[in-house]
C-alpha cells in the first residue's frame, strides 16, 4: 500500500476556512479509492501559493518528501501546491527528486 501525504491550501481571508477541510476530505476519498494509506496531512490556510518561503505546511511537506515519509502527494488541484507550477514545474521536480509521485484530484470548473 502506498503511503500518501495530503496537501491543502487556500489563499486569502476572503475564502472560507472550511476550504482546507473540504480539500482534505476529497483527498482522503481519493486515497480510499486508490488504496493509498494517508499518513500525513499538511495545510496552509489563508496563505498565497505564489511563494513557498512563507508556507510552513509546504515546508514540512517538502522535508517529509526528502526523508521519504510518503510515496505519493495528494492535492485537490495542482494550484493548491503552487500557483507557478503550471508554468515552471519546479515544486513537482523537487517532490519527484525524493522518489514521491503526485496524484491530483481536479474538480470540474
Amino acid at each position: 500500500m502506498l503511503r500518501a501525504a495530503i496537501y491543502a491550501r487556500f489563499s486569502s481571508e476572503n475564502q472560507n476556512e472550511k476550504s482546507t477541510e473540504d480539500q482534505i476530505t476529497l483527498c482522503r476519498e481519493l486515497c480510499d479509492r486508490e488504496g493509498f494509506q494517508a499518513v500525513a496531512v499538511f495545510e496552509d490556510p489563508a496563505i498565497s501559493g505564489s511563494s513557498a518561503a512563507n508556507r510552513p505546511g509546504y515546508q514540512k511537506m517538502m522535508r517529509a518528501a526528502e526523508s521519504k515519509s510518503f510515496d505519493v502527494l495528494v492535492a485537490e488541484d495542482i494550484d493548491r501546491i503552487s500557483r507557478a507550477i503550471r508554468a515552471t514545474g519546479t515544486p513537482l521536480a523537487s517532490v519527484s527528486s525524493f522518489s514521491a509521485s503526485l496524484s491530483i484530484l481536479q474538480r470540474a470548473r
